[in-house]
């Protein structure tokens, strides 16, 4: 196959333009550029993209994928803007028609409920529930009596009710445990919160949907028409059990790396697996911890406390994995053959992995799969250069400056200068990896690749355009491009076999629209996404039959 009269962005620095591409055995041969006379003389299918641009597959570096199906069929409280405006969609959610038209937003599809049903969603932000109320009374009446638990947007707390804890046989003071928070009003009463271990506990006791193949295999098709080629599912076994399901029954339209959680270290020990093992599709990647919480829910661990809000105490964050525990785990996995991924969204939380890492070195350093940071919201400078200096990856997701940059001002204040700080990232030599911790984000690689490069909404449904925010640290769109397919490959250690558009690696590719280093990401879209020489999307966009 060759793909003909196109602008070709390779993403590698010997050859960076090429006005064709030959591919074959899932392979990229070279382009018509570079080996004119060769392809000629060959009959070849040969598809004229009348000057579409080419670039290498998008990498989803950091995602739930199957949380994120979950959530496209389940309650969805996104863009409620009041307690009130929630509970109304609980109320629904229980009578409503399969197609709700009143809600704001897309029209949603929810499913009527049996009275003994649960109620699962979520989604909701931290300031509609405020702190020290009986929130948990409000749901409980709201849903009917039928047990309820909802997810906050980012995914670190829980809204429940007694009700729900009943029903799986938690009490309040099995929740109680450090890395965890129960929420009490001043008369100690459960307000229905719960974040970080205390919600985890809960959710990982809740019943598990029967999410049959054809609802992830929906949601992969719809991976490949944003232009996904590759993700990292960070959940465990669990995700690794439906992924090889999956493969095994369907195939894989895109290559996954599953990174694994601490429970199940003990397992890859004794099997003695370790990063990369797997299939070209399906493969092993590194060990997922949590060194603290995040922003909304006022865990994030920091050097100097927030800034209170009126009536707060303020908040230092939670230690989830502390550090002596890091270390440990950082030895325990490089003697497994896994990196490290850890969580770390506050600035001391960054200092925690980088002093893990620099005492565990020896352990994981001959490992071609890097370790990584995810998230680093808010990093001191000269740990930058520490984490360059280690060679730690550093996985981030765009679309978050977007929709926390109030909450940021008004945490860390003075502070956001160093917020999301993705040029002082990339000058420091740390590479960056896109992702969308979807479903906390939406998985959309050119929502990612609009924010890192403008710091602003406006486009790809990221809310309007408000100014950029702190535009000192936007990246260009080359760079951004990198980040979004080249150096996830190389932190992955599969850089020789993906990530660029040169003879040899696999053809994992997206057509564009435009050429993204002279249009902005906010005007491109996904015309066709190819794995491995096969379309996935968008072929009949092509003319392809």
């Amino acid at each position: 196959m060759i793909l003909d009269n196109a602008n070709v962005l390779t993403m590698d620095a010997a050859l960076p333009r090429a006005k064709a591409i030959a591919i074959a055995g899932g392979k990229v041969l070279g382009g018509v550029d570079s080996r004119e006379d060769a392809i000629a003389s060959h009959a070849h299918e040969r598809i004229d993209l009348k000057g579409l641009t080419i670039v290498p597959g998008f990498v989803e570096s950091h995602c739930h994928f199957r949380a994120w199906a979950l959530q496209r069929h389940r309650l969805q409280l996104d863009g409620a803007t009041s307690l009130d405006a929630l509970l109304d969609r609980v109320r629904i959610h229980g009578t409503a028609p399969a197609v709700n038209e009143d809600l704001p937003g897309p029209p949603q599809r929810i499913e009527p409920r049996e009275a003994d049903d649960w109620i699962l969603g979520g989604g909701w932000s931290d300031e509609l529930l405020p702190a020290g109320t009986a929130v948990a009374t409000a749901l409980d009446d709201a849903a009917a009596a039928r047990p309820a638990a909802l997810h906050s947007r980012d995914g670190h707390a829980l809204w429940t009710t007694p009700r729900a804890l009943e029903r799986l046989g938690l009490t309040l003071d099995d929740l109680d445990v450090p890395g965890g928070v129960v929420e009490r009003d001043p008369a100690g009463v459960f307000t229905g919160v719960l974040r970080e271990e205390s919600a985890w506990m809960v959710r990982r006791a809740l019943p598990d949907d029967d999410l049959d193949m054809k609802v992830l295999a929906t949601s992969m098709r719809e991976a490949a028409r944003r232009g996904v080629t590759s993700l990292h599912d960070m959940d465990g076994a669990v995700a690794l059990r439906s992924w090889r399901r999956i493969e095994d029954e369907r195939g894989l339209a895109l290559r996954v790396w599953v990174h694994l959680l601490a429970a199940d270290l003990p397992h890859i020990e004794a099997l003695g697996l370790g990063a990369g093992w797997g299939s070209d599709r399906l493969a092993i990647g590194a060990l997922k911890l949590y060194a603290d919480g995040t922003l909304g829910s006022g865990t994030a661990l920091v050097h100097e406390p927030e800034l209170p809000r009126p009536g707060e105490q303020p908040r230092e964050g939670v230690a989830i994995v502390p550090a002596p525990e890091l270390r440990s785990l950082a030895r325990r996995a490089g003697a497994a053959g896994l990196p490290l991924a850890v969580h770390a969204i506050g600035d001391r939380a960054f200092t925690d992995v980088l002093d893990a890492l620099e005492a565990t070195r020896e352990h994981w350093d001959q490992l071609p799969m890097r370790p990584r940071i995810e998230h680093a919201q808010l990093v001191r400078e000269d740990d930058l250069e520490r984490a360059a200096a280690l060679g730690v990856a550093l996985s981030v997701q765009p679309t978050m400056l977007v929709s926390d940059r109030d909450e940021a001002e008004a945490r860390w204040g003075e502070r956001t200068a160093r917020a999301y700080a993705y040029r002082a990232m990339v000058d420091a030599g740390c590479g960056i990896l896109l992702g969308s911790d979807a479903p906390i984000e939406d998985l959309r690689p050119l929502a990612a690749l609009h924010a890192v490069t403008v710091r602003d909404g406006g486009a790809h449904e990221l809310g309007e355009a408000r100014g950029a925010w702190h535009p000192e640290q936007a990246i260009d769109a080359e760079t951004a491009l990198l980040a979004a397919t080249a150096w996830p490959a190389d932190a992955t250690g599969v850089g020789h076999r993906l990530g660029r558009l040169v003879p040899g690696r696999e053809a994992d590719l997206v057509v564009l629209s435009g050429d993204p280093l002279a249009t902005p990401f906010a005007d491109l879209e996904v015309v066709a996404t190819m794995v491995g020489g096969r379309w996935t999307y968008g072929a009949a966009n092509l003319g392809v039959r």
